[in-house]
């Protein structure tokens, strides 16, 4: 027969409730009680505030102006080996490599380094790399109104690499809209080329 608590008991697990309020302290729970980390060494003290802080980094999105010119130019812009990172929303695990983007101008361009930051806005967050690929191919879409975009993205998942199955390997997403759908034009192989 199990024996009630003694008031010592429950004031301490009051306590230990309380400190566990605040989201530092939820990670500090989960540090000490899942991971078993020794919270008193005083290199990792100050890891649950640390853990915060990168989480916070890592999803809060940076905001910029996505400039753009009017011209009379119908040619196709890329701009290949964009790195980034993001956090996979299923296993809150980095995945990160590098993106390619592509769009065919009918009368307005990006600014050159708008492209980049795009990505990594887009990236800021949870999300999956399918989602992520038509995220940046939708945002495209509606700041330039081209005649076609394509995204690529290769990356590597550590939540697949480190857990579960445990393998290395490359994940490769595509998202295309436009000029690079039409068949009878080269648009989609000039873009893969031009990638390679």
């Amino acid at each position: 027969m199990m024996q009630d608590p003694s008031p010592f008991a429950e004031a301490n697990f009051a306590l230990e409730h309380t400190r566990f309020m605040n989201v530092e302290g939820l990670v500090e729970f989960l540090l000490l009680h899942v991971a078993g980390m020794d919270l008193t060494d005083p290199q990792t003290k100050d890891t649950p505030a640390r853990f915060v802080k990168a989480l916070h980094e890592l999803t809060t999105a940076e905001e910029f102006e996505f400039t753009t010119f009017d011209v009379d130019v119908d040619q196709m812009i890329i701009v290949k080996d964009i790195n980034f990172a993001s956090l996979c929303k299923h296993h809150v695990l980095p995945f990160t490599g590098t993106c390619h983007v592509g769009y065919v101008s009918d009368g307005k361009i990006a600014g050159i380094s708008k492209i980049p930051r795009l990505v990594s806005r887009c990236a800021a967050g949870l999300s999956t790399q399918e989602e992520l690929t038509d995220m940046i191919a939708l945002a495209l879409e509606s700041h330039l109104h081209p005649q076609g975009v394509a995204v690529v993205m290769e990356a590597q998942h550590t939540c697949m690499s480190i857990r579960g199955a445990r393998s290395s390997g490359v994940t490769r997403t595509m998202s295309i809209t436009g000029v690079y759908k039409d068949h009878s034009r080269q648009a989609k192989m000039e873009f893969l080329e031009g990638i390679r």
